[in-house]
């Protein structure tokens, strides 16, 4: 997590945050519809409930405080083989990183992503970019 120079005296305002996560399920997997009174509900699967798990485990691990202004994530997907929509895996990890690394993923402003291989190490890794309001439309 970098830091930069104190906003409020004793308050120090962060920049970015860095996570490596778990891949994450893909869209398709992370919801299921069940039928209650006749009205259609989406639930989280086993699948969802646990990656959400686990990224919380790591973002309480490092400390992880939320962003509270619009953010950019970049985002590198080491997928385990040559599968699936690179936008698909996005899903798992914002809502996995809600109420850790921002309040909500409405805050994310931009997303630069890419995609690559790696069958003995699949993972998300991401950065958290604070955008300050006046550079909301310009590259980081």
């Amino acid at each position: 997590m970098t830091q930069a120079p104190a906003l409020f005296e004793g308050e120090t305002a962060r920049k970015s945050i860095e996570l490596v996560l778990p891949f994450p399920p893909y869209t398709n997997n992370l919801y299921r519809t069940l039928m209650v009174k006749n009205v259609p509900i989406r639930v989280p699967t086993g699948d969802a409930k646990k990656y959400k798990t686990a990224v919380a485990r790591i973002c309480k691990n490092q400390g992880v405080t939320p962003f509270h202004g619009d953010v950019a994530a970049y985002v590198k997907v080491y997928r385990p083989r040559r599968i699936g929509d690179l936008d698909g895996t996005f899903k798992a990890v914002f809502d996995g990183l809600k109420t850790f690394a921002y309040d909500d993923d409405k805050q994310i402003a931009q997303i630069h992503a890419e995609r690559l291989e790696d069958k003995f190490n699949p993972r998300v890794e991401i950065e958290i970019r604070e955008i300050p309001k006046d550079d909301l439309f310009q590259d980081q």
